[in-house]
């Protein structure tokens, strides 16, 4: 290749940098030799539309989708503090200037989920990267353009009752809904087609096929957007899968228990569901016969704490059991034990409580923080790849306030903590090995 002001090197920079070290010289070469042969010495314009095209194609890989994917993550957690922060109460539906803008909120963070999704179908080799661009850009168009719709389906009728001359906004709703369902079609339309082509289905068939496919698709994606927190899980779906292109889980090295500590963990199981049993029990009995159960719901608060307390030795246990190294071990179990305990402070003073609201967004960011640390931990990756994948995985636990599930989850304990006090293990296959420790002699 010769120097950058090559009109057809400065064509090559729009492919990422991966694919022009190991394809760079070659296409170069090619494109050179196709255009001297035709009688140009610069690329045509459609060899250069051709590129642009190509080339931005291209760099929707597994990086891009995962980038993406967390991008989107990212403005729904904004969205979400801010939207906290401004109407604690949550926004009325009486405001519909502010509802049009949580639409606007919902379609700024669905179009980078929805291309991280583009980006990694294009990486598996399931979309052609110019089909992938036009996918992208057709969603993005559809997305918008239902926001649109929505707000103006549910709240311009409001906006028509203050004033008669803004009914439009309300008559708007439908040519902007059959226009995003026509878009969003095309879109489907694309990716069933290019999955078709590589099949021996006729042309008029297949077309007919992918449509009907493509107004299906369509449709769910328009629920999809309504459906905020399904974002947020396709989200972190995409930077899961998009880890897997990348790299891969490293090698853990297995934990080798001795029959000392075997013992330990199945007596803190035990403990744990000894613990357990008794906080369901009083669940049931306690309205009866203690006169601080004034009602069942009262009952069943009392009950979360205490089967919040029973949970602590069964995460110890889990913690003796699982892989080296300790590290990557011993800091999650202690953020998961921040999040029991933020959990325990808000149901203190519940039902009524006050201290719900603050305890459950910390006890989300203590448990998306520890399982971002033990997931990460595992990837063979690089450290920007894991740090990404870390920070998707946090904001979706804050966004999916995780720790809200923490008092319904505590109620499976008996079973958990039961089959480890019995077998030691909760896998189907026994994975420790349990090690006898003979004593030391002198010869």
């Amino acid at each position: 290749m010769t120097g950058r002001h090559d009109p057809y090197v400065r064509l090559l920079r729009w492919y990422p940098k991966a694919w022009r070290d190991a394809n760079g010289a070659v296409w170069v070469d090619t494109l050179r030799e196709q255009s001297e042969a035709e009688g140009w010495s610069r690329p045509s314009r459609g060899e250069a539309v051709a590129a642009v095209v190509n080339g931005l194609g291209t760099r929707l890989d597994a990086r891009a989708a995962a980038q993406l994917a967390l991008g989107g993550i990212a403005v729904r957690a904004a969205v979400e503090v801010t939207m906290q922060i401004a109407s604690p109460g949550g926004i009325s539906v009486q405001d519909p200037a502010l509802n049009g803008l949580v639409w606007i909120f919902l379609s700024a963070f669905a179009i980078p989920v929805f291309g991280g999704l583009v980006a990694l179908s294009r990486s598996y080799g399931v979309l052609s990267p110019r089909r992938a661009l036009a996918v992208l850009a057709a969603g993005a168009v559809g997305i918008c353009l239902f926001a649109a719709a929505m707000w103006a389906s549910a709240y311009g009728f409001q906006l028509a009752d203050d004033n008669p001359a803004l009914a439009r906004v309300a008559s708007a709703a439908i040519p902007l809904g059959a226009a995003a369902l026509a878009i969003g079609a095309t879109a489907g339309w694309l990716v069933v087609d290019g999955m078709l082509s590589r099949t021996r289905l006729r042309r008029l068939p297949r077309a007919a096929l992918s449509l009907v496919a493509g107004v299906v698709l369509a449709g769910l994606a328009g629920y999809a957007t309504m459906m905020t927190l399904g974002w947020v899980t396709v989200g972190v779906t995409v930077v899961g899968l998009s880890m897997r292109s990348l790299g891969g889980w490293s090698s853990v090295e297995p934990r080798v228990v001795v029959r000392s500590r075997l013992s330990l963990v199945r007596t803190l199981a035990g403990i744990s569901a000894a613990i357990s049993m008794l906080g369901i029990g009083y669940a049931v009995t306690a309205p009866a016969w203690s006169p601080l159960a004034e009602n069942p719901t009262t009952a069943v608060v009392h009950a979360i704490l205490v089967l919040l307390v029973g949970a602590l030795p069964l995460v110890v246990a889990l913690g003796l059991l699982a892989p080296r190294p300790r590290l990557h071990v011993w800091g999650p179990v202690a953020l998961v034990l921040v999040a029991m305990a933020a959990t325990f402070y808000g149901y203190t003073d519940a039902p009524l409580s006050t201290r719900i609201d603050s305890s459950v967004p910390i006890g989300s960011l203590a448990l998306g923080l520890s399982l971002a640390w033990w997931v990460t931990a595992r990837l063979a990756t690089s450290r920007g790849d894991r740090l990404m994948a870390g920070i998707a995985i946090t904001l979706a636990c804050v966004v999916w306030h995780l720790a809200a599930l923490l008092p319904v989850a505590v109620f499976v304990l008996p079973l958990v903590a039961g089959v480890l006090a019995v077998r030691g293990t909760l896998a189907r296959r026994e994975p420790i090995q349990a090690v006898r420790t003979a004593p030391v002699t002198d010869r």
